[in-house]
Formats: structure tokens, sequence, C-alpha cells
């Protein structure tokens, strides 16, 4: 655990808070791209990674299963399936220069577009909170042939008051396909890594290995796959452990090797 490091400690970018795991991310980031199934709805919201030490990057956010840690801005399919992760620096958040006068909330939304962008100029459909909503940025994603639909806050300054109003059909789909970041975070807490470690950045690459895990249990799914989620990890895990596990040692005596175990066959 000591030597566990993802980068080079001589040639840190001294303007990313995030320079121990950006390697990572970037890695990461391209592979989900790469093998994402094509899909026309996106989500884009806020995500949390666990984190109880003392840090600066640390956040606190009201009103979430998990509410201190750290923020990750992610875009992901409606099914969960993750195409884009990028940790959240506070204050001194890195704006992509041509988006910084659009603010932090439309600049994540863009520069998610442009990752989209990449497969090719088609009619994507992005669903976002109200943190991201703006004119601005539906006039930019307009420019980009991106449709999109955000929420606004319903209090009513001069009636003091929320305002109720029918649904219009446009609620009915952003509720249908909103969820896809959520339904991720789901999935991911049900059989997060447990082990915890000294270094602050730890538990982010815990939850690379997590989100990983999980896109590919999506893309098993999507391949017509039927195994549960539990049954996945645990044949993955039982797959790696037979790959490049070392045999038992002394300290091994008594527990069962994953041959012995139902599921260790290879995905």
């Amino acid at each position: 655990m000591s030597n566990l490091h993802v980068c080079d400690n001589d040639n840190l970018n001294a303007d990313d808070k995030y320079a121990k795991v950006r390697p990572l991310f970037d890695a990461l980031n391209k592979t989900f791209f790469d093998y994402a199934p094509h899909e026309e709805h996106h989500s884009v919201d806020e995500s949390m990674v666990p984190y109880f030490g003392r840090h600066g990057l640390k956040q606190f956010i009201r009103n979430k299963p998990i509410r201190y840690g750290y923020k990750i801005w992610v875009g992901a399919t409606p099914n969960g399936y993750v195409v884009w992760k990028d940790p959240y620096q506070g204050s001194s958040h890195t704006l992509d220069p041509q988006y910084e006068h659009l603010g932090l909330g439309a600049s994540v939304v863009l520069q998610y577009c442009d990752v989209l962008k990449k497969n090719g100029d088609f009619p994507y459909f992005l669903y976002f909170d109200n943190f991201f909503s703006g004119l601005p940025l539906f006039e930019k994603l307009s420019q980009k042939n991106i449709r999109a639909i955000g929420t606004v806050k319903r209090f009513s300054l001069k009636a003091k008051k929320h305002a109720f109003i029918p649904q219009p059909n446009l609620i009915h789909q952003y509720n249908k396909k909103m969820g896809g970041v959520d339904r991720c975070d789901q999935n991911m807490s049900l059989y997060r890594i447990q082990i915890r470690g000294k270094k602050w950045y730890f538990p982010l690459i815990c939850d690379c290995i997590d989100s990983a895990e999980q896109n590919a249990w999506q893309l098993h799914r999507h391949a017509g796959g039927n195994l549960d989620h539990l049954s996945f990890r645990r044949r993955l895990a039982c797959n790696l452990l037979e790959t490049f596990g070392k045999g038992k040692s002394k300290r091994d005596v008594g527990i069962a090797m994953p041959s012995a175990l139902p599921d260790a066959k290879s995905v």
C-alpha cells in the first residue's frame, strides 16, 4: 500500500490539485469512452467519493447519501455507464478558457459535450439539474446541435411560495432519463471497496476501480449477459486471483483458493 502510485512524483502539475491521480482519471476516461455503448441520452451530475480525513479538497454537500468526501463531475448514460469523470478542485477549479465566462456549471456540461462530440456530430440529448441550467448554456448547446433539459427552482419571489404547474412532457422525460449518475452511485455503493489507506488519494483510486468494475458489468449486461452485479464482481475477483495470484503460502492454510469456488470461471 505504501508503494501504490499512479503518477511520477518528480513531474507533477503544480496547478492541478489532483495531480497525484490525474493519470489514472485520464486513462480511465479514455477507456470508458472507447467502450461506451452508443447512447442518445446522457446525464451530467455530481458524485461523492466518501472521505472522512482532513484535506483541503474535501467537500460537504447537504442532503446527499454521502455528505463528506471528494466531489466528482460525472457524465453517464441512463443505465449508469460512466463515460467521463472529472474531480472538482474547489474555487481553484480550472475551467476551459473558451467556457470560463459561462461559469462553473455550464463549463462542466460543455466540456462533457466536447467529449461526446469525439464520436461525431450526433444530436445528443443532455439532462442536468438547476446547478448547471442557464439560458447562456442552452444557447451554446443549440449552437453545438445538442438538445438538453434542465431544471429551475420553483420558488416564486412574488408569491413567496413554491409554484405548482401542470407537468409538461419534458419533465416526464427528465425524470426518466436523468438518473444515470445516481444509478451508477447506487450500484457502486452496494459493493464499494472498504479497504482504508493512509494516503488522501487512496479513496479516489478505489473509486476508479469501482467505476471500472461497474462499467464492465454494464457492458456485460449490454452484451446479453445475465449475471447480477454481485455475481459478476465475485467472478471477476476470482478470475484476477487465478491469473495474478502467487499461490498458497503458510498463512493460506485452510483458506479455499479461487479455483475451488463455484464462480471461478473467466468472464
